[in-house]
């Protein structure tokens, strides 16, 4: 399925949005930023299709397997620039994104998904957009979350002394973390299950 084409600078954007990456070289972190901007200014197309030639293509599937270049240290530029957005009242918008990547690929790490018929993880992250323009300013913070089976013959009571999927939205509140002055933010969720991750 063809996407639609990045529309402005992919290049400026990538290093908006990827720059500052910490990825323990600044190499890499020059990399990431041009893999980024050539997938940004055609989606559609695969790693091969990025890169100009076979060794760049290596060289970007070096990059997505280093040990340092998590989902985190990629996402972080972009979760400080947006916790900046001040000054004014914000909305930070949760919502809960399923991956599904079906149940006949077998990727290592996957979880079960959905009733249980399929493989991916859940993504949780915080939008936010300005409570009185409605403009949207980016991620505030996002957490990946694996779905832990439940133990075969596990009876509520059981369920209920386990970590509750919720629990992750407090863990998005809490790496958001408190406001700048001057600004104020508002966290609109829909959660599924207990509350008791909001208060401590």
């Amino acid at each position: 399925m063809a996407m639609d084409p990045f529309q402005g600078d992919a290049h400026a954007w990538a290093r908006e949005q990827f720059g500052t990456a910490d990825l323990g070289d600044q190499r890499r972190t020059k990399r990431l930023t041009r893999v980024a901007a050539r997938m940004a200014a055609d989606p559609s197309a695969s790693i091969p299709g990025h890169m100009e030639g076979r060794a760049e293509a290596k060289a970007a599937y070096r990059l997505l397997d280093a040990d340092v270049v998590t989902f985190e240290a990629v996402a972080a530029p972009q979760w400080r620039r947006t916790r900046a957005c001040g000054p004014g009242l914000f909305l930070l918008l949760g919502d809960t994104t399923e991956l599904d990547f079906g149940i006949l690929r077998r990727v290592p790490d996957l979880a079960p998904t959905g009733n249980g018929g399929g493989y991916g993880f859940h993504l949780h992250a915080a939008l936010v957009v300005g409570a009185e323009d409605e403009r949207v300013i980016g991620l505030a913070g996002e957490r990946v979350h694996y779905r832990k089976p439940a133990p075969a013959g596990e009876d509520t009571s059981q369920r209920l002394e386990r970590d509750q999927e919720s629990d992750v939205w407090g863990e998005v509140i809490d790496q958001v973390g408190p406001f700048a002055a001057e600004t104020r933010w508002v966290h609109v969720l829909v959660l599924v299950g207990h509350l008791d991750c909001l208060w401590p």
